[in-house]
């Protein structure tokens, strides 16, 4: 059976997936990197199979021109690696320069716009929290990119004397009792405060989350019109690529 390899590439690990018959996933996973991903049991048993990959990446040009090297020796198929566009899939981007816009905002944008073609508020919490808003003719309206939770736990670390024990996954709209709870609890709810005034600004249109912090941010959050999608950047692949074939 042929299958796809899907891959998105972010600055902090590398998210994959195998798609088989209609497109269904048959196996999925994280790497630290391209070479972590390569070395691993998973795609020694269905790189034989493998008819196409995809790939997105924010990475550096020369990270992401070696990783495509090393697909080709591995998995002797082409890769389709995806870039941004002005205007796809009903979804127009503004950006001046539009490769300044990261392709992996842009696949998640046109994945929420298929299941929100009125408009979206679109969350990824990852290394950066980047906040999207996208208006009921397809527009995208600009957007926030602040640090992620773990970076800015870490910056606390590296410029201060503060050294932070184990992430606890709790309540954190709360004032923390020690230094710890301090931290995890500061910096979560300037997090979910930027969400929520971004909200109160679009009341009318629903807030996707997704990365790696969508759950932790989604506890405090005060609004109902929330929902969690894991794969918005991976689901915007084949959207983007039938957009190419009209």
């Amino acid at each position: 059976m042929d299958h796809i390899l899907e891959i998105d590439w972010g600055n902090t690990c590398l998210k994959w997936r195998l798609l088989g018959h209609e497109f269904k996933v048959v196996r999925s996973g994280i790497a630290s990197n391209g070479t972590v991903l390569l070395r691993s049991v998973e795609v020694e048993d269905f790189a034989a199979s493998v008819s196409e990959i995809r790939l997105c990446s924010v990475r550096d040009a020369n990270e992401v021109e070696e990783l495509v090297a090393q697909l080709q020796e591995k998995i002797q198929v082409s890769v389709n690696k995806l870039e941004v566009r002005r205007q796809c899939g009903g979804l127009t981007i503004q950006y001046e320069d539009v490769g300044r816009l990261g392709v992996d905002r842009w696949l998640g944008m046109l994945a929420s716009l298929r299941s929100a073609p009125d408009g979206f508020v679109m969350v990824d919490s990852g290394t950066a929290m980047t906040i999207d808003v996208v208006n009921a003719s397809g527009v995208h309206q600009g957007g926030y990119i602040v640090p992620g939770l773990k970076l800015m736990r870490s910056s606390l670390e590296l410029n201060t004397k503060i050294q932070l024990g184990a992430v606890k996954h709790g309540n954190y709209d709360i004032l923390g009792q020690s230094t710890d709870d301090a931290v995890y609890s500061g910096t979560a709810m300037m997090s979910v405060s930027l969400i929520e005034e971004v909200n109160q600004r679009y009341p009318d249109l629903p807030v996707f989350l997704t990365g790696g912090d969508a759950e932790i941010l989604a506890k405090s959050l005060r609004f109902t019109c929330w929902e969690i999608k894991a794969d918005l950047v991976l689901n915007g692949f084949g959207i983007a690529l039938a957009a190419d074939s009209l």
